[in-house]
């Protein structure tokens, strides 16, 4: 009698990956000094985001575990881990000469259409995405690239 495993979903599977991945990646950042909010130290940022990174992982894993994934609906994975692959090379390559805040909106915008948004959903998250992370830099006086806009 054959094995009756259930395969599991290649979304889970890169979700389960990443998560390990981001578990490692947090376990070396607090490694390093955090400082405090008004002098942050060279683990401040890595700290929120691996944590923001685990967190993130962990919900998504179990709201697509709860959706009983459809295999159909799988065969288009590797197309988008490609398509994000892409889009993060072309942010490294674009982010000094354009800018910060143009690069990480059009980077956003373009993560959100690939993970299925519409495209009006796309474009506020993708400002807002922007705007907040710029605001968050500009407090922590983190000089970010400002590209064709200054």
């Amino acid at each position: 009698m054959k094995s009756q495993l259930k395969k599991i979903p290649l979304n889970l599977v890169f979700l389960i990956f990443v998560f390990i991945l981001s578990v490692f990646y947090t376990f070396n950042a607090f490694k390093l000094s955090f400082g405090t909010f008004r002098s942050p130290g060279p683990g401040f940022i890595p700290r929120i985001v691996g944590v923001a990174t685990c967190v993130v992982s962990c919900g998504l894993f179990i709201s697509d575990y709860l959706k009983k994934s459809r295999p159909e609906a799988d065969m288009d994975y590797p197309v988008k881990i490609l398509l994000f692959i892409v889009c993060f090379i072309g942010y490294a390559l674009i982010f000094k000469p354009v800018g910060y805040v143009i690069s990480t909106v059009v980077f956003t915008f373009l993560l959100c259409l690939i993970m299925g948004n519409r495209i009006r959903s796309a474009a506020i998250i993708s400002i807002c995405t922007g705007i907040a992370f710029f605001l968050v830099f500009s407090l922590l006086a983190v000089p970010l690239p400002k590209g064709i806009l200054g």
